[in-house]
């Protein structure tokens, strides 16, 4: 997989950001005072009430890591990611700040031709990266936050369906399409949920509908879990959170409209 698309898409960058506010490799963050160190930089530049919104910020983040691992899996060419290999870092844009995460070794590991083996080669790699990298951090980073473990979980089927439809409908190679379908299965319904620490497979989840607040008549996808945006914004639940009422949902569209 390219460097290049790792860049653009996923967040993931060979340079050192020489305008990082904070730097730490991953591995280090499973040390309780580093994890309270990047929760205590982050909370204030986000604004937050606390640090469960900047946790579950810093995970919506953090996805673009096991999103960039599903695809190089489904291009037959998988990045090797892990706590040791990955620096994160906090830089300003504009009056905003983001993340990025600092490769120290590209390497990558091609699948291999036979389809049994590429299956069991998948897995593998799947297991070994949420077992050994995203369990370890996730569990950290509930403890210092005190952001249920469940919920640090639940944020990230929301992005990977995001992204999954997105691939599916703009991308032309039929056999990418077809691996990128396929591997999300896998990852969702063949992996034990003990690989995540979990008694339910976390990816396991029924996507749910509701009406689209900017084309009436059309669906969009719910929210997984709540992302915490109400403890940095207006207060307010997004339109897509799942515990925003069914009649706040409603209203909330309503006002869209006349707009």
């Amino acid at each position: 997989m390219d460097i290049n698309k790792l860049e653009t898409d996923f967040r993931i960058t060979l340079q050192s950001n020489t305008d990082a506010i904070f730097s730490m490799a991953l591995i280090d963050l499973l040390e309780p005072k580093n994890m309270i160190q990047l929760l205590e930089t982050y909370t204030p530049l986000l604004k937050a009430r606390g640090n469960e919104a900047a946790a579950a910020y810093f995970v919506s983040w953090f996805s673009s890591v096991p999103l960039a691992l599903q695809y190089s899996i489904s291009a037959n060419k998988a990045v090797r990611l892990t706590l040791a290999n990955l620096t994160v870092q906090i830089f300003p844009v504009g009056e905003y700040h983001q993340f990025s995460f600092k490769i120290t070794d590209y390497e990558t590991q091609d699948a291999p031709i036979a389809e049994a083996e590429r299956k069991e080669w998948r897995n593998q790699i799947l297991a070994e990266f949420y077992t050994e990298a995203t369990k370890p951090l996730f569990e950290r980073l509930a403890i210092e936050s005190n952001m249920d473990i469940g919920q640090i979980w639940g944020q990230l089927p929301t992005k990977f369906n995001y992204y999954l439809a997105n691939w599916l409908e703009e991308l032309e190679n039929e056999g990418l399409k077809a691996n990128l379908a396929n591997d999300y299965h896998a990852l969702a319904h063949e992996l034990k949920a003990d690989v995540f620490g979990r008694k339910k497979n976390p990816f396991d989840v029924q996507i749910r509908w509701v009406e689209d607040i900017r084309n009436p008549g059309k669906q969009m996808r719910m929210k997984n879990a709540c992302c915490l945006y109400y403890q940095v914004g207006t207060g307010e639940y997004c339109y897509t959170c799942p515990r925003l009422k069914e009649e706040d949902r409603a209203e909330k569209r309503a006002q869209y409209l006349v707009k």
